[in-house]
C-alpha cells in the first residue's frame, strides 16, 4: 500500500494541479478521497490531469504486446485492456512510473492485481 506523500509527490512530478480541494484519508469505511479546502463554484475545475499523467495502454510497457497479439483493435473491451495495463505496470515496480498511483487507488494486497504471476490462472 503507497502512501499519501508518495502518491502527492507523484502527482506533483506529473503536473496534477488540485485546486480548492486535496487527497486525504477519511477513515473507515471510506479509505483515501478528494475534499474541498474552500468554497467551490459550480463548473469550477478542482483538479487538472496532464496527459502524461493518464494511464493507458498506449503509455505502458505493455503497449507493443497488446498491439501485436491484437488485443487493441477489435480484441477485448477498452476496460479489459486498462486492467492487462494496471496488472503489467504493478507486476513491474522497478520500471512503472505509475506504481504510486496504482498503490493508491488499490491499496488491497488481496486485489488479483497484486497476485503473483502463478496466480493468474485462476482468472480464467
Amino acid at each position: 500500500e503507497g502512501t499519501l506523500e508518495e502518491f502527492r509527490g507523484w502527482c506533483h512530478s506529473k503536473g496534477v494541479e488540485f485546486k480548492k480541494c486535496k487527497v486525504r484519508d477519511l477513515g473507515p469505511p471510506y479509505g483515501r478521497g478528494v475534499v474541498a479546502t474552500s468554497p467551490v463554484r459550480a463548473n469550477e475545475t478542482l483538479i487538472s490531469v496532464p496527459q502524461e499523467a493518464v494511464l493507458v495502454p498506449e503509455a505502458s510497457g505493455i503497449h507493443d504486446t497488446l498491439k501485436t497479439s491484437g488485443l487493441l483493435e477489435g480484441g477485448p473491451s477498452s476496460l479489459c485492456n486498462l486492467v492487462l495495463t494496471l496488472m503489467f505496470e504493478a507486476s513491474n515496480p522497478t520500471s512503472s512510473s505509475y506504481l504510486p498511483f496504482i498503490n493508491n487507488i488499490i491499496p488491497n494486497p488481496t486485489h488479483p492485481l497484486y497476485w503473483k504471476q502463478h496466480e493468474h490462472c485462476y482468472l480464467n
